[in-house]
């Protein structure tokens, strides 16, 4: 399948980065570069620092109004249309690029796919606004990076196909952020220390064309508190100059003017900012994930997701440091909700500096790793709990009161299937990202470690990334359990079956009501048969259990267990069962 993907700008250059190298593996891709942003600080070193493939054509189309330079596009873009004959184009957000490259799509009959669909600001003023709009009006696959974006497509009754997707910008700020907090070079070299400076961009042809809203923007940098970072951009350095407030600007010594910057540089900044002050809603997404406060200068954001916080907890600090949090005497407890690999060295900071840890699940990548967290717990003598949410959900509680009733007889074997057609992972195979679940279900349930572990899987989208993944467990008891574990499958299921000799039982949660059901169904011996068994298949009930949402009760166990010193359900030990028997299976796995 050949794909045409046209790009354009910042922004666009950081998404295709984390798109791309993934189309390509599987599809032929034709990136074409419209020159939109032709700068090589705000173009070249994009593609060198996101190792995004050099563009196959470029057409070199910058400046002049917006209508001159979509039109230049477009009929640039038409001929090549035609050239490569593409199954499909792809664009991204809401920029000239993007609406000169739908047009040309819809009017070859190309198959239209529009990347960050959705996104509303409501300001039919702002270009950026009639662009997104159009475009989503053209395009037959709408990707939304929000709940919230696909919503805006279902109420302007959109004719293509949304799906939520997420947001493949997060993705990169994801992957990049421990680069980002451990640099500090971008600072030094400009005589800056952390949290102690502000980063302001501004680029909106709303802040920067009129004269009056130029002046007052140089006014207000003026009036910030110093030092002021303002990485210039190539248009607002070209209004600031035919002004006259260019050289204004530069007689400010609390106010550092830098060229545009690179991804990393700039990520290193806005990572280790006091706050930011942008009116780019991309700058504004990166400061939301990097926990920097952010003053957006405009008055409406299409972002709406990042401001909601602020409005629903107006007292809420935040931070970009773990440092400055650790330092704060008034901090009792954090909260880590990290990639994996950042755990262990996060959570044993976080105890080390006497605050109570709750670690999502695992709580780390390895055995090692995490029994040095659980010793950074017992020295510090602070709660540590893992973030095993299934253990906290009413029906695995009614489960487990079950099988130590009785209830179910002698326990004979448990499987399970967690499995969806959902998010490729890149950090994580399917184990590690689903089966500490149902691993830390299982070993609640059964009450023993695994002697033996056993894994078969494959990696059949992403080279020597487990897709799908089969897991065998033995228990000294003889109790033996079964784990299906995929995002790479056409049902969506989250059941587990628990079969022992009075009766089985099965939790689905899935299911909006039932989803612990008892089967009075297995095997009596037939004393009247010489010994022989009978098949009996009674009745199917489903116990009554709470409507309670399992992460309320698990928070409420995490402050409860720091009120009274009580040792968390889901402890550090417990946290390091599970952190065995994934790396036993991983083992297995890799032979």
């Amino acid at each position: 399948m050949r794909i045409l993907t046209v790009v354009g700008n910042r922004p666009q250059f950081i998404k295709a980065a984390a798109v791309s190298g993934l189309l390509r593996e599987r599809h032929e891709e034709v990136l074409v570069h419209t020159g939109q942003h032709h700068d090589d600080s705000l173009s070249r070193v994009f593609f060198n620092e996101l190792g995004l493939a050099a563009p196959d054509r470029e057409l070199g189309i910058a400046g002049g109004s917006n209508s001159s330079q979509t039109a230049r596009m477009l009929a640039a873009l038409g001929p090549l249309v035609a050239e490569l004959r593409p199954d499909a184009a792809l664009v991204y957000g809401d920029t000239n690029s993007t609406l000169a490259g739908a047009l040309a799509a819809a009017q070859a009959d190309v198959p239209l796919v529009h990347v960050e669909a959705g996104m509303r600001s409501f300001d039919r003023s702002m270009p950026e606004e009639r662009n997104r709009v159009l475009t989503d009006q053209l395009a037959q696959l709408l990707l939304c990076a929000s709940q919230v974006a696909a919503q805006n497509l279902a109420a302007e009754s959109v004719p293509g196909r949304a799906e939520v997707v997420g947001d493949v910008m997060v993705d990169v700020a994801l992957r990049r952020a421990a680069t980002a907090r451990m640099s500090v070079e971008a600072l030094r070299a400009r005589g800056l220390q952390e949290g102690a400076y502000l980063l302001l961009t501004a680029h909106r042809a709303g802040n920067v064309d009129p004269p009056e809203r130029l002046r007052a923007l140089v006014a207000l940098i003026a009036a910030l508190p110093p030092p002021v970072v303002f990485p210039v951009h190539p248009r607002t350095h070209a209004r600031l100059q035919t002004t006259g407030l260019l050289e204004e600007l530069a007689r400010d010594d609390g106010v550092i003017a830098t060229e545009p910057l690179g991804y990393g540089e700039f990520s290193a900044l806005l990572c280790h900012a006091r706050a930011v002050l942008t009116d780019s809603g991309g700058v504004q997404k990166e400061a939301y994930l990097a926990g920097v406060p952010c003053v957006t200068l405009r008055a409406n954001t299409e972002w709406v997701e990042t401001v909601r916080l602020a409005r629903s907890f107006p007292d809420a600090r935040t931070s970009g440091r773990i440092e400055q949090l650790l330092e704060d005497p008034d901090l009792d407890a954090v909260m880590l909700a990290t990639p994996v690999a950042t755990h262990a060295q996060l959570a044993s900071a976080v105890l080390a500096a006497g605050k109570h840890c709750f670690v999502e699940k695992p709580l780390a990548a390895s055995v090692a790793d995490a029994e040095r967290v659980l010793a950074a717990a017992e020295r510090s003598q602070r709660i540590l709990m893992v973030g095993h949410l299934l253990e906290y959900h009413p029906a695995v509680d009614s489960l487990k009161e079950l099988i130590d009733s009785g209830e179910l007889g002698q326990l004979f074997y448990v499987y399970g299937n967690r499995v969806n057609l959902g998010q490729l992972r890149a950090d994580e195979n399917a184990l590690w990202s689903l089966g500490a679940h149902d691993v830390s279900v299982v070993l609640r349930l059964v009450g023993e470690e695994p002697e033996q572990c056993i894994a078969h899987g494959a990696s059949f989208v992403r080279e020597s990334i487990q897709d799908v993944v089969f897991c065998y467990l033995r228990f000294p008891s003889g109790i033996i359990a079964h784990l299906h574990l995929s995002w790479l499958d056409p049902h969506k299921e989250r059941r587990l079956t628990v079969v022992g000799a009075r009766r089985m039982a099965t939790f689905d949660d899935m299911l909006l009501e039932g989803k612990l059901a008892l089967y009075d169904k297995g095997f009596d011996e037939d004393s009247r048969s010489w010994g022989e068994y009978i098949a009996r298949s009674g009745e199917i009930f489903s116990p009554r259990i709470s409507n309670a949402e399992p992460l309320r009760i698990e928070c409420e166990h995490f402050l409860e267990c720091i009120r009274t010193g009580a040792p968390p359900r889901s402890d550090g030990h417990s946290g390091l069962r599970v952190v065995r028997a994934l790396e036993a299976l991983q083992r297995s796995l890799d032979r």
